[in-house]
């Protein structure tokens, strides 16, 4: 009998050293599946956290651009208001001494007959008509009237009328009808705006800023 149950053992543990080689290579393949999986989701999740990493960082940077924008978008609106401070008070500072020196012009004998000859001359190039009244300071001198009234005589055919006016301080204003040409002090300053204009034209060509 014992003889007999040998071989049977032998067939039993050549099954089970079947069954066992069988389980190794299902577990080794089962192994290998599963490592080439853990690479490959490794590798997904590397090539997402890459992706998410370059989209934060042109964020990031699109973020600084744009906050380095505003910044120097601030910093020129505050350098504009600063100007723009600064240019008003310069006008406001000059003005006044704008008209002085056209007054202390008119009281300076050969800048007086320059400025009345200017205004003469834009007077015949826009009046209508030949009868002239002419409206000036009464430090006029009468001399310098008398030259005046001589050239209009010539040009026009006849003498104008000269009425002083005490509240001109420099210039004349010359009528013929209901046109005028205003060479006062205060007409050569009437148009605000523009003369300021001009005024920070010079300020900022001086200054570099033209």
């Amino acid at each position: 009998m014992s003889a007999a149950r040998e071989p049977a053992t032998d067939r039993v543990q050549q099954l089970l050293a079947v069954v066992e080689q069988a389980r190794d290579k299902r577990c080794a393949e089962l192994m290998d599946r599963a490592q080439t999986e853990a690479r490959q989701l490794l590798k997904h999740a590397w090539q997402k956290a890459r992706v998410r990493l370059h989209h934060e960082v042109l964020q990031s940077r699109e973020q600084f651009r744009r906050h380095l924008v505003l910044d120097q978008a601030g910093k020129e609106a505050r350098l504009r208001q600063t100007r723009q401070r600064a240019d008003r008070e310069l006008l406001e500072q000059s003005w006044q001494p704008l008209r002085d020196a056209l007054i202390r012009r008119w009281q300076v004998s050969a800048g007086r007959r320059a400025w009345v000859d200017a205004v003469i001359d834009q007077a015949l190039a826009r009046l209508v008509g030949k009868d002239w009244q002419i409206e000036h300071p009464s430090d006029w001198p009468e001399q310098e009237r008398q030259v005046v009234k001589e050239r209009l005589r010539g040009l026009l055919g006849t003498e104008p009328v000269c009425i002083a006016e005490p509240s001109l301080p420099a210039g004349i204003r010359v009528r013929a009808g209901d046109t005028l040409a205003d060479g006062s002090c205060d007409g050569l300053l009437r148009d605000r705006s523009d003369i300021e204009a001009r005024l920070l034209a010079v300020v900022a060509e001086a200054s570099g800023r033209g």
